[in-house]
């Protein structure tokens, strides 16, 4: 009988662990080098990969260990989702019959007709596919596309250094890799002062340790305002 083996690159753990017989993890410095351990079975490959040390070896390759949020019951995220199903409008009204009802807020059922006043809001947007066109290198970009921000102390330790920027500021725009494109592009989306941060797919192209430090700077929401005056950077 003969065998054949199958060798595949996987960042979502849960796809991983069901495709998986065993599993080798994979670290190092994207450039200078990368190393490859012995195979594991799978939830041990996987518990070795979020704690970040391989004990075989005595080896840490990650600063930190990679945890997860527990989901919270069922019968909380009821309860959170009819807090926040209500619903405020300068003019409404809602007829039954010869009755006739109007109120300035309603949650869950419908409404005859209603009016809402829209507040205006700045919005930052990262689509999904991102096709760059600027040809310089990604300082150059950071620096006229959010140059206030590339001042401020605050952003430069939240952002560009958990998205490790700082690393590959003199490449050019055009030649990145998927994942080094994904977390300019995040870095510029968080850099611009907004209301409203809209960001689709911020993991795509990036790994899993990579993925979490993006969710890391996006709920870090200290980053996106000025510095304290301490900081002696000069913006306030």
């Amino acid at each position: 009988m003969s065998f054949s083996y199958v060798f595949t690159v996987e960042h979502v753990l849960s796809v991983l662990e069901y495709l998986s017989d065993s599993v080798c993890c994979l670290y190092g410095k994207p450039g200078p080098y990368g190393v490859l351990t012995l195979p594991f079975s799978v939830r041990e490959g996987i518990n070795i990969f979020l704690a970040g040390f391989v004990h075989t070896e005595n080896l840490r390759f990650q600063d930190e260990s990679l945890t997860f949020k527990v989901a919270e019951t069922e019968r909380e995220s009821v309860e959170k989702i009819k807090a926040y199903a209500q619903y405020r409008c300068p003019t409404m009204t809602k007829t039954r019959n010869n009755f006739q009802l109007g109120a300035g807020s309603f949650k869950h059922d419908n409404v005859d007709d209603f009016e809402v006043e829209v507040t205006e809001f700045n919005v930052s947007y990262k689509p999904q596919k991102i096709s760059p066109k600027y040809e310089s290198t990604v300082k150059n970009l950071l620096y006229v596309k959010i140059p206030d921000s590339c001042m401020r102390c605050q952003f430069i330790s939240d952002v560009m250094k958990r998205l490790l920027i700082e690393q590959w500021m003199d490449r050019e725009v055009l030649n990145p890799s998927g994942g080094e494109l994904m977390r300019v592009a995040l870095c510029l989306c968080l850099g611009k002062p907004a209301d409203i941060y809209l960001i689709d797919e911020p993991s795509a192209y990036l790994d899993s340790e990579q993925g979490i430090l993006a969710a890391k700077v996006i709920i870090h929401k200290e980053s996106h305002f000025p510095c304290k005056e301490t900081c002696g950077c000069g913006s306030a």
